[in-house]
């Protein structure tokens, strides 16, 4: 792919098109590049302050803002390898990921200077830290300097992510600048491109979905419309005011926007919903369907920056379960291959987008391949005869019991259309006669109102599922633990830390 820089081409294309809205506040394209130029440079001085060669990598804690946004810009535009922090985790696991990814400069938004100070003290390694704002102010005094700041190149590391870690250690997914641009052609030959198109973006600048977005933005040359945090009627006056076309959801947020819309409809220029996730409620989107909201349904992960796999623009109804056909560029397969349509097993993938590796991990990159190259994702489901994929589960939650296999959103799928039940995640317990058992963790529709016993939930799944399918045992929180951009942390209900217990009950 073209080493072209992306930040300057576009600003040399679109400088007086709109960039970034953040609470207000605008810049243009050619606005973005100048203090993305500038920060480059006092990035670079402050890493290489003798002029020598230029150190490691840098560490951001921040939440969304303009200020994050135009770091990752000028991170980018000096090609500096950027380490991006969830901020909902908890020190020794920041630790953790910057004793893994060594980085020579820690920067941090206002809010987390106690956490940024407190990591120098848990690492052996020379850690330089600086709040986010002075690196902005000095790149700012850089701003008006027009001299390269590096040669670029599509094969060079851009960011490492980390995975959340539900299956072992975090690992620290290794992702190109051409893996990213991969996966933007992909979606932008998926949907189109249309004058006037803006993305709304709620999720998180620092996981991937967020991030894909910015890369969108510059490669498009449409605006993104960033909040600090998911409102869904913040976000839905934005949509409803034409400030946004698009978005990017996950079932959660998705629910919120719908329940707060009511009978409103979104104007004639929004275009879709990316729906993320890989498990759909069909009820949901019949709902978008009823208000004529277009939803893009998708499948993709850390390691193939965002989505590969995807429905089109006229698929909101139609194969509801199904995550869509593999993008473009992109290969899906079951197994080996050899499974005839509707057969169950291992999801496998070839993508350019696909991450070079994993950090510090060269071996575990490779047992994810088979012998004949493709990814093994981890995940279960099955291609139907025209190349439709639908997802089961993560193998990690497949539940064995008394040797039958039950895929949990199936379960889920089920509870989840019951009146009284707003969320549902289903796990496995073991279980001395069977082996596991399907437990259910649910949270009410009414927390106030009364909660349907174990026995009338039992009745009611025996009318949807077979009695092997059926949950032992049923437990009430008052939310589910979940991840930053709203994906459930089955993981953490496995391990018993959740919320409160409302109810609980069953044989």
């Amino acid at each position: 792919m073209s080493d072209v820089n992306w930040i300057e081409k576009r600003a040399l294309l679109s400088p007086h098109a709109l960039a970034l809205d953040f609470e207000g506040q605008q810049w243009t394209f050619a606005d973005l590049y100048k203090e993305a130029h500038g920060t480059a440079r006092a990035l670079n001085e402050r890493l290489s302050p003798a002029g020598g060669e230029k150190a490691g990598r840098v560490a951001v804690l921040a939440d969304n803002s303009a200020d994050f946004y135009i770091l990752i810009a000028a991170l980018m535009d000096a090609g500096i390898e950027m380490v991006l922090l969830n901020t909902r985790l908890s020190l020794p696991e920041l630790a953790y990921q910057l004793a893994d990814a060594q980085p020579a400069l820690l920067l941090y938004a206002e809010a987390y200077k106690t956490q940024g100070e407190a990591l120098v003290g848990e690492l052996e390694e020379d850690l330089q830290v600086m709040s986010l704002k002075a690196m902005l102010t000095a790149g700012r005094a850089l701003s008006d300097i027009q001299e390269d700041v590096t040669p670029w190149r599509g094969d060079r590391v851009m960011s490492i992510l980390y995975t959340s870690g539900t299956t072992g250690r975090p690992k620290g997914v290794l992702q190109t600048y051409n893996n990213h641009l991969w996966s933007a052609l992909a979606g932008g030959l998926n949907a189109g491109l249309v004058p006037g198109d803006g993305w709304v973006c709620v999720t998180p600048l620092f996981h991937v979905s967020g991030l894909s977005i910015l890369v969108r933005s510059l490669v498009y040359g449409c605006p993104v419309y960033l909040f600090s945090r998911f409102d869904a009627a913040a976000v839905n006056r934005s949509l409803c005011d034409g400030r946004g076309t698009i978005i990017s959801v996950v079932a959660y947020t998705l629910k919120a926007l719908l329940d707060d819309l009511g009978d409103r409809r979104y104007p004639a220029s929004f275009r879709y919903m990316l729906l993320g996730g890989g498990f759909f409620d069909e009820g949901l989107l019949a709902r978008c369907a009823d208000r004529d909201i277009t939803v893009i349904r998708s499948f993709g992960m850390t390691e193939t920056c965002s989505q590969m796999i995807a429905t089109g623009l006229g698929d909101t109804a139609i194969k509801p379960a199904s995550s869509g056909q593999a993008l473009f560029p992109n290969r899906v397969r079951i197994d080996d291959g050899s499974l005839p349509p509707g057969a169950v097993g291992e999801i496998q993938v070839q993508s350019p987008a696909l991450c070079r590796g994993y950090l510090n991990n060269a071996a575990r990159y490779r047992q994810a391949f088979t012998a004949d190259g493709w990814y093994k994702t981890g995940d279960i489901g099955c291609l139907d005869e025209e190349g439709y994929l639908y997802v089961k589960s993560r193998l990690t939650d497949l539940i064995i019991s008394g040797g039958e296999n039950i895929y949990p959103v199936e379960v889920e799928q089920c509870l989840v259309h019951h009146p009284e039940i707003r969320e549902c995640a289903v796990i496995g317990r073991e279980d001395a006669r069977w082996g596991q058992v399907p437990e259910a963790y649910l949270v009410a529709a009414d927390p106030q109102g009364p909660l349907p016993s174990p026995e009338a939930l039992q009745a009611y799944c025996r009318q949807y599922l077979a009695a092997y399918k059926v949950p032992k045992h049923f437990i009430f929180l008052e939310d589910l633990p979940k991840t930053s951009i709203g994906k459930i942390q089955k993981q953490r209900l496995r391990e018993g830390l959740h919320g409160p217990v409302i109810q609980e009950g069953g044989r």
